[in-house]
């Protein structure tokens, strides 16, 4: 996150919503009730009659949408579609806005994909795709409702939270990349007990095959409650075997063997040097290995030239714990109502600083320790290296960049929206593109998609 500009560093704009009318008073665009209706009469009627709004839970979703309760506006939508709006394509759609603008990305794109094949209308179809895509996932093929995962495995998360049902999401202990292959496991972790490991390929999960998803509809594909049990089909080095991963409620990383009770990494004296610690709590050792783990990926002359820079990093329990100045604020983009308490790492230009929170809280989830440490670490790095060489406002910048959005597809602008707002001038994407040019797997795409622009960041190190 770039504090000048006062953006979250994935803010998800959700730039599909802007296509769709604006109520009176509402705190976010969105589709208007009649509007729905009238796109997916069929679903409406299917519940309380045709024309009228199906259950008093979904008004009452609608109605805390417009007041901009989030929050009030899921759980009265949750209640809907767990009840006579079951099937109801509206209802889903609505949830799925309310979920995305609270940042619960995967449960999002899961009620997306419900509405999508729950709808009987092109334009209900149409919005519902472009949500699923703006959030990175395929258009499912047709099948029946009662087949679609609902929110994520937490492949990348500390603790399980909450499916859109309400029901206690299981924790793997799992990262994808490259579609079905394991990047990390979480030591300690459901899938560490079970013998996974990375650069295994799940090839079939609970008898789907995996063979073409992205790590995203991979990752979606372990949703589960916690307690249950799913049968895994893994590839490794041209062997085939199954394994059984049971979800487990919830994650104490005190307890994780090779977490936080493992030797934290002490790196080299210029990474130690660049580093400082506001103050030290229980998860300080651990947040400080994990910076560690991000700098050590970064070549040695930038970070030379950084600390010439005057380059600082501080750790700190919260963002406004170092900067208590920030206390109150919301930053410019953080759409799902988080506030610089929440947030997990920033770089602020006017001080040369980089601050990484060592709890972060994203929407309605719990704050919990941030566990995307290392990557936020290359993301503020990234902005600190643009900033002290200015390269995004150099003319050479500016030509890869308007060569690469001239060839990107409208689906593509959608989806990395965040890294193309006129506003940022590419700050956001030479960031991101510099910490995955040094090992981030975030936005794996984002390369492919600028390839001329990634090209100039990664020479640009050389």
């Amino acid at each position: 996150m770039l504090f000048r500009q006062k953006s979250g560093r994935k803010s998800d704009t959700l730039p599909w919503l802007i296509l769709l009318c604006t109520c009176a008073g509402s705190a976010a665009p969105m589709l208007a009730p009649e509007s729905a209706q009238a796109a997916d009469s069929s679903s409406a009627s299917a519940s309380a009659g045709s024309g009228q709004m199906p259950s008093d839970d979904l008004q009452q979703g609608v109605s805390l949408y417009k007041k901009g309760d989030m929050k009030g506006s899921c759980e009265a939508l949750q209640r809907a579609v767990s009840g006579n709006a079951k099937r109801n394509a509206m209802a889903h759609y609505y949830l799925a806005n309310a979920l995305a603008v609270l940042h619960r990305r995967a449960e999002a794109r899961a009620e997306y994909e419900l509405s999508y094949r729950l709808a009987n209308s092109t334009q209900l179809k149409d919005l519902a795709k472009r949500g699923i895509t703006s959030l990175g996932g395929n258009v499912p093929q047709a099948r029946s409702s009662t087949d679609v995962p609902r929110g994520r495995s937490g492949s990348d998360s500390a603790e399980a939270s909450s499916t859109s049902s309400g029901t206690k999401r299981g924790f793997i202990g799992l990262r994808f990349i490259n579609g079905n292959e394991v990047d990390q496991v979480v030591p300690g972790s459901p899938s560490a007990v079970a013998g996974v490991q990375p650069g295994d390929l799940f090839t079939a999960i609970d008898g789907r095959s995996t063979t073409g998803l992205d790590e995203g509809s991979v990752s979606d594909m372990t949703v589960g409650a916690a307690g249950t049990k799913m049968i895994c089909e893994i590839e490794r080095q041209g062997k085939r075997f199954k394994v059984t991963i049971q979800r487990a409620e919830r994650v104490d990383f005190n307890k994780i063997a090779g977490v936080r009770a493992a030797t934290p990494k002490t790196g080299d004296k210029l990474d130690a040097s660049l580093i400082t610690m506001l103050k030290q709590t229980g998860d300080t050792q651990q947040a400080y290995s994990q910076v560690l783990q991000g700098l050590s990926s970064i070549p040695h002359s930038v970070k030379e030239e950084l600390a010439r820079a005057g380059i600082k990093i501080i750790i700190a329990p919260s963002i406004t714990d170092a900067r208590p100045d920030l206390k109150g604020e919301r930053p410019n983009g953080y759409v799902h109502g988080g506030s610089y308490e929440n947030c997990p790492a920033m770089y602020a230009p006017d001080r040369n600083t980089l601050y990484i929170a060592e709890r972060a809280q994203i929407g309605n989830n719990p704050r919990s320790f941030n566990t995307r440490i290392p990557e936020a670490t290359l993301h503020e790095l990234g902005h600190a290296y643009d900033f002290n060489r200015n390269i995004v406002s150099s003319q050479d910048f500016k030509q890869v960049y308007t060569q690469d959005m001239q060839h990107l597809s409208s689906s593509l602008r959608e989806r990395y929206y965040y890294y193309t707002q006129e506003a940022d001038e590419g700050h956001e994407l030479f960031a991101e593109l510099f910490a995955t040019a040094n090992g981030s797997h975030d936005e794996p795409g984002l390369a492919r998609a600028f390839p001329r622009t990634f090209e100039f960041v990664r020479k640009s190190m050389q």
